[in-house]
């Protein structure tokens, strides 16, 4: 399976480092590609066998033109994005080409603006994000209840 993973940066942070992890052990099986808007100091516990493209990010918009074109170039089969951006430009992104996407959401997402709930609330119901996935119950809850995301 050819699997995109995507993440803001390669900078430290939970969402990053879990980013990288996963990329590490789902190249024993599979092709996976890790995207990125910038790098940064882990990239280099990357295993060789995942391939690292950095995307420029300038705009929602022109983002999701260049990730659409990673996906097709690359035959991707699946994305899995952490973080807003990442997010938000992969639902997009689902819109014009038929892909499933998987969200992770960090213990972190309490903290972002209001709008920013909004706009994944209205994303996360599309028919291609098939998946969000939650670091605790709790975030979980908070976000079905106060925002009606799916179960």
């Amino acid at each position: 399976m050819n699997i995109l993973i995507l993440v803001s940066s390669l900078s430290f942070g939970g969402a990053e480092k879990q980013a990288v992890i996963d990329a590490n052990l789902l190249s024993n099986d599979h092709n996976v590609i890790l995207g990125t808007f910038g790098s940064g100091p882990l990239k280099e516990p990357l295993n060789s066998n995942v391939k690292h493209i950095l995307i420029k990010k300038d705009n929602y918009i022109f983002t999701t033109i260049r990730l659409i074109k990673i996906i097709k170039q690359n035959n991707v089969e699946i994305v899995n994005a952490s973080l807003f951006a990442s997010m938000v430009i992969s639902g997009f992104a689902s819109l014009f080409i038929k892909i499933p996407v998987a969200w992770h959401f960090h213990s972190h997402e309490y903290d972002i603006p209001i709008i920013h709930k909004y706009v994944l609330k209205i994303i996360s119901k599309l028919s291609n994000v098939r998946k969000i996935l939650f670091v605790n119950k709790e975030l979980k809850e908070y976000f079905i209840k106060n925002f009606g995301f799916p179960e």
